[in-house]
């Protein structure tokens, strides 16, 4: 009751700022969409579950947590003082077991999405670490789309 409404150029610079950032988000987000199209990966939360393991860094992290905007993980020290397990491609395989000898026993750290660059199931990191072939992860094989009847082909005439 004692607050005065904006006076009217307020109004109108809360106005048009309010209208920049809409652009602005509207930009970022077809530019993501774009680079979707063109193969490039954006992580998400949808992308991982506990157990599966994040590559970010030169190293291979179990994730512990998956939370709406990062991933957590053993704490990315651990990778030196003895927390590894093994190592894939040449990256460090730090899991939750492994660093529990270490001084970072129970520390976790968190990675946003936006720096992950690659996942690995647990069963596809027990293969890697074994040597044998990597199984491919159903979560990574994109199902054909239906085809509704008007987009299908024409039959090829008898």
């Amino acid at each position: 009751m004692w607050r005065r409404g904006p006076s009217e150029a307020r109004r109108e610079e809360l106005t048009r700022r309010l209208a920049e950032y809409d652009e602005e988000l509207t930009y970022w987000a077809e530019t993501i969409k774009e680079a979707e199209r063109r193969g490039f990966k954006v992580w998400g939360r949808a992308d991982f579950i506990k157990g599966d393991f994040v590559q970010w860094r030169g190293s291979w992290y179990e994730v512990t947590r998956v939370n709406a905007k990062t991933a957590t993980v053993p704490h990315i020290h651990a990778a030196y003082d003895g927390g590894t397990v093994g190592a894939v491609g040449g990256c460090r395989v730090v899991t939750r077991a492994a660093t529990a000898e270490t001084r970072h026993k129970g520390s976790t750290y968190t990675l946003p999405y936006n720096e992950v660059s690659g996942r690995m199931s647990a069963e596809q990191m027990r293969a890697a670490l074994a040597g044998e072939a990597i199984p491919a992860d159903p979560r990574d094989i994109t199902p054909e789309p239906t085809p509704t009847p008007g987009s299908l082909p024409p039959s090829p005439p008898t």
